[in-house]
């Protein structure tokens, strides 16, 4: 696991089956905490499609990090922005592009709990951007 990345991360979970899979018994509410979106190679594995960075490739596939206070609402709307048969507050969707080349099938998620979630989330976007030379794809701006 990169350096960056560092910590205990819950999941994966593939937001085409996460109804199914229930993820949501594997997750504290009401807990702050940040997330991290990836992309898949392909819709059978859970192995990250590496992804081509300003000054490398990022073979965890990371496409956003973000963090809130209740990471559980947040998740359960990440979903529901993927998944047109699950109603709700949607999620920021996806770049166009990104859309485009990584459907439900090709998108996972993992979260961390954390007391101080923006700090942590501000701390793993300046680490992936040191590395990488730019933030995750779908990160359009630094956190605060």
């Amino acid at each position: 696991m990169s350096e960056w990345l560092s910590g205990q991360w819950e999941g994966p979970v593939r937001i085409s089956t996460a109804i199914e899979e229930k993820w949501w018994e594997r997750c504290e509410r009401k807990r702050p905490g940040v997330y991290r979106l990836f992309a898949l190679r392909d819709g059978n594995t859970f192995e990250p499609m590496p992804l081509s960075r300003a000054c490398g490739a990022d073979d965890t596939g990371t496409i956003y990090v973000g963090a809130s206070e209740n990471v559980f609402n947040r998740l359960g709307a990440l979903v529901k922005e993927h998944r047109g048969d699950y109603r709700g507050k949607p999620h920021r969707p996806l770049a166009d592009p990104l859309a485009e080349k990584f459907t439900p099938e090709r998108l996972a998620f993992y979260w961390r709990f954390d007391d101080q979630p923006w700090q942590l989330e501000k701390a793993i976007v300046t680490a992936y951007e040191g590395v990488f030379g730019e933030p995750p794809p779908n990160n359009r701006q630094r956190p605060r």
